[in-house]
């Protein structure tokens, strides 16, 4: 391992035991009566490089800690802007890193979240992405929240039941 990755790596390592820390410290001594959901996200290139290490030590932490790592959103804007690319329509510059999460995340058994569809309008593109992204292994496209802010916005559309059930779920 080069000296850089090592000390990305253990950056990222203390960074991990400093949040389950603080988490700890802010429980209070309370018992949890279930574990709190965690989801984390990949939005730089480093965070992608880094992915699998942050799986295995919240793995090791998150029991003792009463967490359970239950996703991953893959946050594609940034991550453009993390590498210096821009972003086209087609999202080719983002095949490698959404591959990389979805696989990632699968070998940990966690929910992969695809990065939104930038142009909310365009609904047989939304379609497509959202086929493309089943098909990488992705559970879920992150423009829930988008449905919600159109419905909310224009009342000519409603969300579907199943989006206010989950953005619900979320809020709790």
């Amino acid at each position: 391992m080069s000296s850089s990755k090592a000390q990305a790596s253990n950056g990222c390592v203390e960074q991990r035991g400093h949040f389950v820390g603080r988490f700890q410290h802010h429980l209070k001594g309370r018992r949890l009566t279930e574990p709190i959901r965690l989801v984390t996200f990949v939005e730089t290139a480093v965070g992608l490089l880094n992915f699998q290490a942050v799986c295995e030590e919240v793995r090791r932490l998150a029991p003792e800690a009463g967490l359970h790592h239950d996703g991953v959103v893959f946050g594609s804007d940034d991550f453009c802007a993390s590498i210096g690319a821009t972003r086209t329509e087609d999202a080719g510059q983002l095949l490698y890193a959404r591959q990389k999460v979805v696989v990632t995340a699968k070998a940990f058994g966690l929910q992969a979240v695809d990065m939104v569809h930038i142009d909310y309008r365009d609904v047989a593109g939304l379609r497509r992405q959202a086929r493309e992204g089943a098909l990488m292994g992705f559970t879920a496209l992150y423009e829930l929240i988008q449905e919600l802010f159109l419905a909310l916005s224009d009342n000519t559309v409603r969300p579907k039941a199943s989006t206010c059930a989950v953005m619900d779920r979320g809020a709790h």
